[in-house]
């Protein structure tokens, strides 16, 4: 009954050899949902779907991040993948993984992959119900995989049905006990009535979107941006360094955004967002700003608080994208090591992680006044090691994607220092 694999991946490769797929028997199992996981019983499925009823969201990336982590940690597994299929190609667009995958493999945005071409993960799509493997090791196909693949030594997938149509597929791994029957229909189970949660908030997302599009393509929001330009441009008289970072970031930001496929008013309000992430800088002493030498703590202590500050002057506007969040989140981290109020992971919006790690490449990338750049590669370098620590994986990725594809219309924002191979 048990089918076998070994690796998971998140960059997917064709499979030449297909073990033999046996599927699990039509009944479903109506015990309770069982919790193998040490340290005590995690949040039963109703839990979590009540949890991803109350949320509200601005993404939907978002969205199919926490439906995936309700399966994942119901299931008692480490890592998992949810990926939307579509029907009429055939294909599955590469969407979501675990946080436990961001360390080995890097996502992507854009990909389709073709069914045909997918490997025994993608059996459940085939069959359309549940299919386990507890042991691949022991029929792996005879050309292996590539080195460095997530390692796998459980796996369960299961179609994603809505409307009675499939629309994605979803899959664990790495459970400490063998997954069984009962395991999989009841996820198959939570897949089905959590997708409906997952739809509404797309609706509503849409929706959102719709508005603030039609919001974005008034002559008052092409003015606010404009005015928002020299603003930042005027900034440059008592500080041009931190002038020239925010239009830098602007720049960097909305490129990241295009690669992560965010629609036009996201890109706008993106654009706006960056453009006065740092406005809040205008109440620190100039002397401080373009002081020639390395800040002392008191110093920073002080230039800490620009994030609050900035979000103070705008604290009475109502804008249609989350400009304050944007202005008072861009320091936070993943990990809550950020400023000013120690943030995780989800609780930080997508554009301030976005402007984050903008933020972090061009600071490290430009001259500042108390040191040279420390260089491209350098600020590369950076984000790569804080790669699902400090800085959102999916937002590393895009910019990597985009430097790669980079013209001379970004390259000439930098001193051409900064490309020099760093000393070994």
């Amino acid at each position: 009954m048990l089918i076998y694999t070994q690796y998971f991946l998140p960059i997917l490769r064709s499979s030449q050899t297909q073990p033999e797929v046996r599927p699990m028997d039509k009944k479903m199992d109506q015990t309770e949902f069982p919790h193998h996981r040490s340290g005590g019983p995690v949040l039963v499925p109703e839990e979590w779907l009540d949890l991803l009823y109350k949320r509200s969201y601005l993404y939907e990336g978002l969205v199919y991040q926490d439906f995936l982590k309700a399966a994942v940690e119901i299931t008692n597994s480490k890592i998992g993948y949810f990926h939307l299929f579509c029907e009429e190609q055939n294909t599955i667009k590469l969407t979501v993984w675990s946080d436990a995958v961001f360390p080995i493999c890097t996502t992507s945005h854009t990909q389709h992959y073709p069914v045909k071409n997918a490997g025994i993960w993608a059996d459940s799509l085939r069959l359309l119900q549940p299919v386990i493997h507890n042991d691949y090791p022991r029929q792996s196909s005879p050309d292996g995989l590539p080195e460095g693949h997530f390692p796998l030594t459980r796996h369960l997938s299961v179609p994603v049905f809505h409307h009675d149509q499939v629309v994605g597929i979803l899959g664990v791994g790495n459970n400490e006990q063998p997954y069984g029957q009962s395991m999989g229909y009841e996820l198959m189970k939570f897949t089905q009535r959590g997708y409906v949660i997952v739809e509404q908030k797309i609706s509503e997302i849409v929706s959102h979107r719709n508005t603030r599009l039609e919001i974005a393509q008034t002559d008052t929001v092409s003015l606010l941006i404009k005015m928002v330009s020299c603003l930042t441009g005027a900034a440059s008289l008592r500080d041009e360094y931190t002038s020239r970072h925010s239009q830098n970031v602007a720049e960097i930001a909305v490129r990241i955004g295009q690669q992560m496929g965010l629609g036009n008013a996201a890109i706008l309000g993106l654009r706006l967002g960056s453009l006065v992430h740092d406005i809040g800088k205008i109440a620190i002493p100039s002397e401080i700003l373009t002081k020639p030498r390395e800040l002392n703590p008191a110093e920073y202590e002080l230039i800490k608080t620009h994030v609050v500050r900035g979000a103070e002057i705008f604290a009475s506007m109502d804008f249609p994208w989350p400009i304050l969040e944007m202005i008072s989140q861009h320091h936070e981290r993943l990990d809550g090591s950020g400023y000013p109020q120690g943030l995780r992971s989800e609780a930080i919006v997508l554009e301030a992680r976005i402007i984050a790690v903008a933020d972090v490449f061009d600071s490290m990338a430009s001259h500042r006044p108390y040191r040279y750049a420390p260089g491209i590669h350098k600020a590369i370098e950076e984000l790569k090691q804080g790669r699902a620590i400090l800085y959102d994986p999916y937002v590393v990725d895009a910019l990597l994607s985009v430097l790669a594809e980079a013209d001379e219309s970004l390259w000439r924002l930098y001193p051409k220092v900064s490309f020099y191979d760093p000393p070994h």
